[in-house]
């Protein structure tokens, strides 16, 4: 789509949700921190609220920090406290932990 018509939806549904995720698995680099900033801030400054889900489990699986969900979940705040330290606006930004998520809906999640 051009951005016209991207304007043209958004201007029609003034509220809307975008997804992203990231696995925690080490150091972050530059497009990572400053241009994801830069575009989540485009996001919600047009009205969007954007979840980012952690996969931190998926990183534990992938064996991402030696496998210790600690230091996965370390990194995960790290990337965090980067987007915040590269202009961020976290006002409309929600971060879901897929270990949290999971547990937390464990019976709906993988069902009896």
């Amino acid at each position: 789509q051009t951005e016209a018509e991207l304007r043209g939806l958004l201007q029609r549904k003034p509220d809307f949700t975008l997804y992203d995720g990231f696995e925690p698995s080490g150091r972050m680099h530059i497009a990572q921190g400053v241009f994801k900033a830069i575009n989540v801030n485009k996001c919600t400054k047009a009205g969007g609220t954007f979840i980012f889900w952690v996969a931190d489990w998926f990183a534990l699986m992938n064996d991402k920090m030696g496998g210790d969900l600690e230091k996965i979940k370390t990194v995960g705040k790290y990337f965090i406290e980067v987007w915040k330290a590269a202009g961020m606006d976290m006002s409309r930004v929600k971060f879901l932990w897929s270990s949290d998520e999971i547990s937390n809906h464990a019976e709906q999640y993988w069902g009896q």
